[in-house]
């Protein structure tokens, strides 16, 4: 968790994410992503949501 704090306050201070994120929240979005992104058909949108434009 401690590395996962840190490269999360290199990003918030270069201004590429949000400062009220918490490590636990960054958990979350990634088991969501997984769950719905387990079937082969569903890779395309798993990859539109990590990919940043």
């Amino acid at each position: 968790m401690h590395a996962l704090s840190t490269l999360m306050g290199a990003c918030a201070s270069a201004g590429a994410i949000r400062t009220d994120i918490r490590p636990t929240d960054i958990g979350a979005a990634l088991e969501g992503i997984a769950l719905t992104s387990a079937r082969p058909d569903q890779r395309q949108q798993a990859e539109r949501l990590l990919t940043s434009p």
